[in-house]
C-alpha cells in the first residue's frame, strides 16, 4: 500500500482481514531529498533554508511534510469492500498546497542539527509538556523570547540513554514555530543559540 503512494501525497486505506472495528487508517509519504533547491521550494518565501548554518553545518538532507484533506466518507470504503470483494480499497486524499511540517538536517564534524518548521496559520491554540525528567529554560532569540529545552530519553533500566537538546522560537509575521535540535553530545547550547539567532531574523 505504502509503496503505490507517491511522495507528497497522502491515501486512506480500509483492510478488511483482522479489522472487526472496520478502521479506516490514512497516512502520506513525504516528500524526502538531498538537494536544498526541493526543499526550498517547498518552503517558497514562508522561510528561508540557508545552505550553511553558524558553526559551519551543511545541509544534509530534508523533508516536507503537507496537511491532507480527509475529505472521505467510511462508508464508501464498506460499501465498495462489499461490492467488490477486495481485502483493500486504497482512496488517494488530497494535500493542502502549503506545507504543514518541513525539516532540514544539517551535518559537521560534531554531528547532526535538525531545523524543524511547523507551519501555525491555521493553530488557533497549542500547548506543550515538559517531560519530568527534562529541563526548560527561557532564553533570548534575536532579543525574543524562546526555550530551551533538555529532554533525557532512559532505556529499560532507567537510565540515560540520549539526551535531546532543542531551542524552539516562533516567527509571528510568517506564524511559524522553529525548533533547531540536536542529540549529538559534541554539540552545545551555545551551537544552538548561534544557530538560532541567524534564523529568527
Amino acid at each position: 500500500v505504502r509503496e503505490s503512494v507517491k511522495p507528497g501525497n497522502a491515501a486512506a486505506v480500509y483492510i478488511v482481514p483482522d479489522n472487526p472495528n472496520k478502521i479506516v487508517s490514512f497516512f502520506q509519504i513525504p516528500i524526502t531529498s538531498t538537494d536544498r533547491a526541493v526543499i526550498q521550494k517547498e518552503a517558497g518565501d514562508k522561510f528561508t533554508f540557508p545552505a550553511e548554518l553558524a558553526g559551519g553545518f551543511t545541509f544534509k538532507d530534508g523533508s516536507v511534510q503537507h496537511e491532507v484533506i480527509r475529505d472521505y466518507n467510511k462508508e464508501d470504503f464498506y460499501k465498495e469492500a462489499e461490492e467488490t470483494k477486495k481485502d483493500v480499497i486504497i482512496k488517494e486524499l488530497k494535500v493542502e498546497p502549503t506545507f504543514q511540517l518541513i525539516a532540514g538536517t544539517y551535518s559537521n564534524s560534531k554531528g547532526d542539527v535538525t531545523v524543524r518548521i511547523e507551519n501555525f496559520e491555521k493553530v488557533k491554540y497549542s500547548a506543550a509538556e515538559a517531560g519530568p525528567d527534562d529541563t526548560v529554560e527561557n532564553v533570548k532569540v534575536g532579543g525574543q523570547e524562546a526555550l530551551y529545552q533538555l529532554t533525557n530519553l532512559k532505556g529499560e533500566n532507567g537510565s540515560v540513554v540520549r539526551v535531546d537538546k532543542s531551542i524552539q522560537f516562533y516567527k509571528e509575521d510568517k506564524k511559524l514555530m522553529v525548533f533547531v535540535s540536536t542529540s549529538s553530545p559534541d554539540i552545545a547550547k551555545e551551537d544552538l543559540l548561534a544557530i538560532a539567532e541567524k534564523l529568527v531574523k
